[in-house]
């Protein structure tokens, strides 16, 4: 928010599973208004009084998600498959699987967000190609998943197999605004 930016918490995931010494939290603290301080080696978030490790504060957006599907579906929702950046690694993993755990759902499976994508447009139904290159361009993130498409032998279902991924945690959509911001401004002080 932009009356309260340094309460205000943004691109929480590149913090998810992190040690504090690590580039890309020491980044987040230079690009962002929220204070990220080292708690025994890990990221912490201050608001106000209040003290978050990012697994807490995604659990808060988690919560939400929850409660907003919860008023769709008029039912209880205890369940989630989760999406993650391609590049997560294992502790990432983890890590959001702690916060999925704080908002109070069972992780039934985490996913890749391009495959994710691809599982989404309808891709194991494509006959035409065996291996599709998905591009996944979000708020955050730029990733990429070769998906190769192979038929189970007993079933002949399309079987979805990963074989490639990667991705770049500071070339998402927040970093295209703020380089277009960045460029405006220029463009604006040179006339």
């Amino acid at each position: 928010r932009a009356a309260a930016p340094t309460e205000t918490v943004v691109c929480i995931k590149r913090l998810m599973g992190r040690w504090f010494q690590e580039d890309v939290v020491q980044e987040t603290r230079q690009r962002f208004s929220y204070s990220i301080e080292n708690r025994e080696g890990h990221p912490k978030i201050l608001i106000g009084d209040r003290e978050l490790s990012p697994q807490q504060v995604s659990a808060e957006f988690l919560k939400l998600l929850r409660k907003r599907a919860e008023d769709k579906l008029k039912r209880p929702v205890d369940s989630a498959v989760i999406t993650v950046p391609a590049y997560f690694e294992e502790r990432q993993r983890t890590a959001t699987r702690e916060a999925a755990e704080l908002a109070g759902l069972k992780v039934r499976k985490i996913i890749d967000e391009p495959t994710a994508a691809a599982i989404a447009y309808g891709v194991r139904d494509l006959k035409s190609r065996e291996t599709v290159l998905v591009f996944d361009l979000g708020g955050g993130t730029f990733d990429i998943s070769m998906i190769h498409m192979v038929r189970n032998r007993l079933t002949n279902e399309p079987i979805l197999e990963v074989f490639e991924i990667n991705g770049d945690s500071w070339l998402g959509g927040s970093d295209f605004d703020a380089r277009i911001t960045e460029y405006v401004i220029g463009e604006f002080r040179k006339k």
